[in-house]
């Protein structure tokens, strides 16, 4: 029982070890993330470049994926209140921002 608990610790002081040694060279840690099921609601905007979001408070934003555009605007329009369901992700560029990559449910005034 002794010995099996020394190992787990040694596996354990070795994996902290090597994730601050890999982040003090530069190195990023990675961060793994699964897409998870999100809802956005509120006033649907659209920006100069075409792309459809929902600004979430204090100063986040839900983003609609480039291909799933169509499916949102087909139900809801731009600059009125949209409720969509759907699996997200975090944006790959910017800070507090999700991404829906697969829209389930898209629908109007809720």
């Amino acid at each position: 029982m002794r010995r099996s608990r020394s190992k787990l610790m040694l596996a354990g002081v070795l994996t902290v070890l090597t994730a601050i040694t890999a982040g003090a060279y530069g190195q990023p840690v990675r961060q793994e993330w699964q897409p998870a099921h999100q809802q956005c609601a509120g006033l649907l905007r659209a920006d100069l470049d075409g792309r459809i979001y929902f600004e979430v408070p204090p100063e986040g934003i839900c983003e609609i994926a480039k291909s799933e555009r169509a499916k949102v605007l087909a139900r809801c329009r731009v600059n009125s209140i949209c409720h969509v369901e759907g699996i997200a992700a975090p944006c790959n560029d910017r800070g507090e921002c999700s991404e829906v990559l697969q829209v389930l449910s898209a629908a109007r005034g809720q």
